[in-house]
Order: structure tokens, then C-alpha cells, then sequence
């Protein structure tokens, strides 16, 4: 058996891969997931590259709320304060007090349980704001994912929301895109689109196949490209 493909970081369809969990008994590589949800569940590797699995298999609570959750309901039980990203109980439910911080850290992301169902808190600022559930992915733009100011958040595609990701734990040239090459004896700068990986070149040092990345992601993501180096155009 082949070396297991890194997947850690990488987003499928509504899930981000957290962590490998082994194979199972066929021997097929399992990864732990976060769903945009808020739920975790556990995928074939070979499912999620192909796109077999693409949720946790939950009903999608940012496009069909199953208990109903509308934009009046939220505005009636918490209050949202945009220019920090926070949300605050604005009725005692549960074991909830009014005025305590609502929401809890999973995975990086806040996730706010409301009738008992769990809610990303940037798909609930964004309905509290635009009055509507986000009809795609949201990107957070500094890449923090507890940082759920309005200012921070914008939609994305599946593939635009990948772009604006850190290097992968696996990355040992210290730049996004960029390895090295045995064969060549060179660092190799590379983009993925759509699945698939494009050459753009050999390089003497890893700087400058980073900032050959930069060029090519900029030109083809814009805003959303993650870059190595600030000052590129």
C-alpha cells in the first residue's frame, strides 16, 4: 500500500478534513471532519477526493433549517455585535443567562446551539445582518475562524474558500505551493485547481518558487488567494 495522501486542512463539498483516524478494514484511509454544520464525522478518503461524501450526512441547516430558524427568531433570542463578531443571549433559555457570551470553540470554528441544533455563529451573523441565510460558503478573510466580524466574512466557492487556506501540516518548504525536488534538485512552485495540480516551474531557492505561487494565485483567485508574501502583485 501506497503512502497515505495527506489530506488534513483540505476542504470536500461542506467538509474540512481535521485529522486522519487510520485505515479501516479494507484497508481504506479514514479522516475525521468538521461539516459546515458544525458536526463532526468520519469519511473515506477515496470518498471525499471523488466527491462521493460531501456532508455529514446532516439535513443543511444554512439552507433548510430543520427547526425553522428564521431571521426574526434570532433577532428575538441574541444580539449580534458586528464590529466584534460576538454574540450575546438576549433571553435566558436553557442554562443560558441574559447577556452571557453565546456559543461555544469546535474545531476553531463558534458554533451557537439554538433548539438543539448547532449553528456555525458566521452563518448566524450573516442571516442577523443580511436577513437571509448565505446561499454559498463563507470565507473567513484573515483565515481565523473564531473571528466572526461582518467585515471578515464573504461568500466563496467551495474552491475559493479552499484558496484562502495555510500551508498544509505536511509542507516542509515553509511556503504555500512550493516543495522540493529530488529528481530536479530544485524547489518546484505549483497551483492546485480543480483538483489538479499545475507546474509553474523549477527554482534555485524556495523564495522564489513562492513568489511564482503568489503570481499565479493572485492572478487567478484575486482577493481570495492565501499568498506567501504580502508586498505581491
Amino acid at each position: 500500500m501506497g503512502k497515505a495522501i495527506d489530506l488534513v486542512g483540505q476542504r470536500f463539498a461542506r467538509l474540512v478534513v481535521i485529522r486522519p483516524r487510520g485505515p479501516n478494514n479494507q484497508g481504506n484511509m479514514l479522516w475525521e471532519c468538521l461539516c459546515d454544520c458544525g458536526k463532526t464525522t468520519v469519511a473515506k478518503g477515496i470518498y471525499l477526493r471523488k466527491g462521493h461524501t460531501k456532508t455529514c450526512g446532516c439535513m443543511i441547516v444554512d439552507e433548510r433549517p430543520a427547526d425553522g430558524l428564521t431571521h426574526a427568531h434570532l433577532l428575538e433570542i441574541l444580539n449580534y455585535d458586528p464590529e466584534i463578531g460576538v454574540f450575546q443571549w438576549k433571553k435566558k433559555l436553557q442554562r443560558h443567562e441574559v447577556g452571557e457570551i453565546a456559543g461555544k470553540k469546535t474545531h476553531g470554528y463558534i458554533s451557537i446551539c439554538i433548539n438543539g441544533e448547532p449553528y456555525p455563529a458566521h452563518r448566524l451573523a450573516w442571516l442577523y445582518v443580511h436577513g437571509e441565510w448565505p446561499g454559498n460558503l463563507l470565507d473567513h478573510i484573515n483565515r481565523q475562524r473564531s473571528d466572526n466580524r461582518i467585515a471578515n466574512l464573504r461568500l466563496a466557492s467551495p474552491q475559493l474558500n479552499n484558496m484562502n487556506s495555510s500551508i498544509q501540516s505536511n509542507n516542509t518548504s515553509g511556503y504555500k505551493g512550493v516543495s522540493w525536488d529530488k529528481r530536479m534538485m530544485e524547489w518546484a512552485a505549483y497551483i492546485t485547481l480543480g483538483r489538479k495540480k499545475f507546474h509553474l516551474g523549477y527554482f534555485s531557492n524556495s523564495q522564489s518558487a513562492a513568489r511564482a505561487y503568489d503570481k499565479a494565485a493572485t492572478e487567478r483567485f484575486g482577493e481570495f488567494a492565501c499568498l506567501n508574501f504580502q508586498d505581491a502583485t
